[in-house]
């Protein structure tokens, strides 16, 4: 019969204190327990298990010991672990499921060992790291890295938040804690928990479990970040220490948020913020995916501009000459004639009339119409320039 309550905090940290009598795995057994300076295990809480750093001899690991009851958890491990495992990823550590690796108070109780992701945790890198814009910078690339990987493989973490990330050396992302974790063949719509209300869309609840749920989450993760790299000041007023920038308030109602406020004032970010403020409000079917986001906010190619126009040359006034002469043999060599070659016409009116110009209008770019422009504009250009010539030396 499957357990269905479990011990508390008090419990595990009793016997925790003794690894060698409360752990099954021999080489739990044979740890260290990481401790306070008083003595007492060192414990990061979380919403269904507590978890515990016990290092061997040649290695060092994660100890999980659930304190609320998860449907399934076994399944749901071993569904992970096959999707996960093979992977041969660092955004996941190699972890195992034990169905009686804890002894306290004389019952057994399941554990998820798992190797220790070394780096920091990723609120205790922002808070380090916060003023640096080209970490803040590394780290917002490296989540989008994450998300792009996850949804390449219709994996969703579930409670993407700063205690459940960390932060490897070079900035690269690491995964822990896949309690809520959903892989391709489980159920959807039965999520056991909700994530983080601060890093959370404020409409989730446990039906939308399935390869979406961390949409909203990445959103607003890359929202922080590159505010953040681009006015440090903003982590300082707006931390509270459970989230980056945006709390579960600023989604219930973006329209009186101070952070979404502030954050409008940054050109680059404010249509991003009002869209993200859109998203909020809408059903959290709506949310879209980073890259979707991202994709629709990416500002058009600048227009390339085409080869400069080459301005007609003046040549200079031979001596002996009357300016009224020389004004009408400059014109005579200069304009194309009648007897000018089709070919030359059709390319001086490509020249002059772009081709998007031509299309629009459905003519050609060698046509009659195209060639007595060019020779009107060309006419009263050249004259323009001759006759400032002229006055010039006068």
């Amino acid at each position: 019969m499957a357990v269905t309550r479990y011990p508390n905090i008090a419990d595990y940290n009793q016997a925790a204190q003794h690894p060698v009598r409360a752990f099954t795995d021999a080489e739990l057994a044979a740890g260290t327990l990481a401790t306070s300076k008083l003595g007492l295990p060192i414990v990061l809480g979380g919403g269904f298990a507590l978890t515990y750093t016990v290092t061997s001899k040649i290695q060092k690991f994660a100890v999980r010991c659930f304190h609320r009851y998860v449907p399934d958890l076994e399944h749901r491990y071993a569904q992970i672990s096959e999707a996960v495992c093979g992977l041969g990823s660092a955004h996941f550590v190699s972890f195992e499921y034990q169905r009686e690796g804890v002894r306290v108070s004389s019952a057994l109780y399941p554990v998820v060992k798992m190797a220790w992701a070394e780096g920091q945790t990723l609120g205790a890198f922002i808070e380090d790291n916060y003023s640096d814009g080209a970490a803040m910078r590394t780290l917002w690339s490296s989540f989008r890295d994450l998300a792009h990987f996850l949804a390449a493989r219709e994996i969703a973490h579930g409670d993407l938040e700063n205690g459940n990330l960390v932060v490897r050396n070079g900035g690269g992302l690491t995964l822990i804690d896949y309690d809520g974790m959903y892989v391709p063949g489980m159920a959807l719509g039965n999520g056991n928990e909700l994530g983080h209300a601060h890093f959370q869309h404020p409409g989730r609840t446990p039906d939308h479990f399935g390869p979406r749920i961390d949409d909203f989450s990445f959103i607003m993760i890359n929202l922080s970040l590159d505010a953040i790299a681009r006015d440090p000041s903003l982590y300082e007023r707006f931390c509270n220490g459970d989230n980056i920038l945006f709390q579960k308030s600023d989604f219930e109602a973006p329209e009186t948020s101070p952070v979404f406020k502030e954050l409008r004032h940054i050109p680059p970010l404010a249509d991003k913020i009002d869209d993200f403020a859109t998203i909020c409000k809408r059903p959290i079917e709506e949310t879209p995916s980073l890259e979707d986001f991202l994709a629709r906010h990416r500002k058009s190619a600048p227009v390339t501009a085409g080869p400069a126009t080459r301005q007609a040359r003046v040549r200079p006034k031979p001596e002996g000459i009357s300016n009224i002469d020389y004004i009408r043999s400059t014109l005579t060599k200069t304009l194309p004639g009648p007897s000018q070659p089709a070919a030359s016409r059709a390319t001086a009116g490509r020249t002059m009339i772009p081709e998007s110009n031509a299309k629009a209008t459905g003519a050609s770019t060698a046509s009659e119409g195209a060639d007595s422009r060019w020779s009107y504009w060309l006419t009263i250009s050249v004259f323009a320039l001759i006759i400032g010539f002229v006055v010039k030396s006068f």
